[in-house]
């Protein structure tokens, strides 16, 4: 029988190594996973479009032109085109057949103004003044399509109408935020309105000025001595 003096010799004697103990699943999983590198995602190339965009806003005047083609495309294309995808989606029973084809009208058109707006950014920021201000010139541009004047000699009152009609329109035709959709349109088209019951008239009481100025300028007398000169250098002139 082994007396307790020979267990403890036992146990003290370098030899003596505890048993490693098994490490958990868990234990093995976590270790696994930290000595693993995190894969880095793959940098998404641009497409053509938004390479020939960045290669554009890389200047001033690059910027500008990117603008103002921005402006002319909004008013003209993509933000009718957006109204009319929302506007049927909107009355649109969602138990009709096709009421999936309308839902993905809508977000083909909500797609295409996030990514215009996207790249847009991304290709301007060096040149941002220059580019909004083309940006200014191309919805101008794109503005002056006639969509109805008053007539010749019409009231202010008359003009002032037109005007809110003519600009209702023009904030109607702009894209607006697809998460914010008809509140955006709603003050996009009311601020059109305002600002063209505003202009209309004063476009037409600087139009009478200048025609009023313009007839005095016609009816003021010629000096004597002034169409005497151009008399005679015409004369002088002439073989």
């Amino acid at each position: 029988m082994t007396d307790f003096a020979t267990l403890v010799q036992a146990a003290e004697s370098p030899d003596a190594s505890p048993a490693p103990a098994s490490a958990s699943p868990f234990a093995a999983m976590v270790n696994a996973a930290d000595s693993t590198q995190t894969p880095v995602a793959p940098t998404a190339t641009p497409g053509m479009g938004a390479q020939v965009a960045n290669a554009l806003g890389s200047s001033a005047l690059g910027a500008g032109e990117l603008g103002a083609a921005k402006g002319i495309a909004d008013t003209a294309i993509i933000g009718p085109a957006q109204l009319i995808a929302h506007g049927i989606n909107a009355i649109y029973p969602a138990s009709w057949p096709g009421s999936g084809a309308v839902q993905g009208m809508q977000t083909t058109w909500d797609n295409l103004v996030n990514n215009e707006n996207q790249t847009y950014t991304n290709a301007t920021a060096q040149h941002p003044v220059a580019a909004n201000t083309g940006n200014i010139v191309g919805d101008v541009a794109s503005a002056m399509v006639p969509t109805g004047e008053a007539a010749e000699g019409a009231s202010l009152a008359r003009n002032a109408v037109q005007g809110i009609k003519n600009g209702a329109l023009f904030g109607a035709a702009q894209p607006a935020d697809p998460q914010n959709y008809w509140t955006q349109k709603a003050l996009q088209t009311g601020a059109g309105g305002v600002g063209g019951g505003i202009g209309s008239p004063l476009a037409a009481i600087a139009g009478r000025a200048a025609n009023a100025l313009g007839m005095g300028v016609e009816k003021l007398p010629v000096p004597d001595s002034a169409e005497k000169v151009v008399t005679e250098a015409l004369n002088s002139n002439s073989p």
